[in-house]
C-alpha cells in the first residue's frame, strides 16, 4: 500500500492555471494558492454564490476582501 502525499496547487502559466506541488513544498515567497488566486478575480456576486453553496451567511455589506478571506477558509 502506497501512502499519500496532501498536495496544493498553485497559480502557473500552464494551460490550467495552476499546477499541484506537495504541500511541503509550498513557499509563500514563491508560490501563490491557486484558490487564492481565483477567488480574489470573482466579483462580489460571484463570491456570494460560493459562500452561499458552502452555507456561510456574508455580511451583507462585506467587502470584496472579506468575502475573499471568508471563501478561503471555507476551502
Amino acid at each position: 500500500m502506497f501512502g499519500s502525499c496532501p498536495v496544493v496547487q498553485v497559480k502557473s502559466k500552464g494551460p490550467d492555471g495552476f499546477t499541484e506541488i506537495n504541500e511541503s513544498d509550498f513557499d509563500p515567497t514563491i508560490h501563490t494558492l491557486y484558490a487564492a488566486t481565483a477567488y480574489a478575480e470573482m466579483t462580489v456576486k460571484q463570491l456570494m454564490e460560493v459562500l452561499d453553496a458552502a452555507g456561510i451567511d456574508a455580511p451583507e455589506h462585506a467587502k470584496k476582501a472579506d468575502l475573499v478571506a471568508l471563501c478561503q477558509a471555507a476551502g
